[in-house]
């Protein structure tokens, strides 16, 4: 994948996907066991290697599966991360 696939795909998807949430960048870095910056950086598409690639993979599943759940089921792993938990 090209980085300006990478840059269409993950970029303005993953982060307005979240906003969509309203779960804030450190939350979601807490739930997914990255840091504020992993996220930041796959966000905006920074993707320099196969490694990070895997985690904008893992994080863009996280995502759809926090979609999918209900408010209360979301309100949960949300609370999860804000107690420095993984999503679960």
């Amino acid at each position: 994948m090209t980085a300006l696939a990478r840059a269409s795909f993950y970029s303005p998807d993953l982060r307005a996907r979240r906003t969509a949430l309203k779960i804030p960048p450190a939350i979601m870095a807490a739930g997914l066991g990255f840091s504020s910056g992993e996220i930041t950086k796959i966000e905006t598409a920074a993707l320099d290697d196969g490694n990070e690639n895997e985690r904008a993979e893992y994080y863009a599943y996280w995502i759809g599966r926090l979609e999918r759940l209900t408010q209360e089921q979301r309100d949960t792993q949300v609370a999860h991360a804000r107690e420095g938990k993984r999503f679960r």
